[in-house]
């Protein structure tokens, strides 16, 4: 299973803090992975982290302008 995958179920099962690591985790290989960006935002916003989970937000939107959630 892909790592981004394996987040994925990870942040499904609400399980923020080993989901949290492995996007962290995927981002230092890829740091313009907007889907773990745009993941690791969410989680972010999601335990009252605002700032930081905007501004994940902003650069997974960045990374690949193409992705229409990350402009919602």
């Amino acid at each position: 299973m892909a790592l981004t995958a394996k987040a994925a179920v990870l942040l499904e099962a609400n399980r923020l803090n080993e989901a949290s690591a492995l996007y962290n985790h995927i981002l230092e290989k890829e740091p313009g992975n907007s889907t773990a960006l745009m993941s690791l935002g969410s989680i972010h916003i999601a335990v009252g982290a605002f700032d930081k989970g905007a501004g994940l937000i902003l650069r997974a939107a960045q990374s690949n302008p193409a992705n229409a959630n990350a402009w919602e």
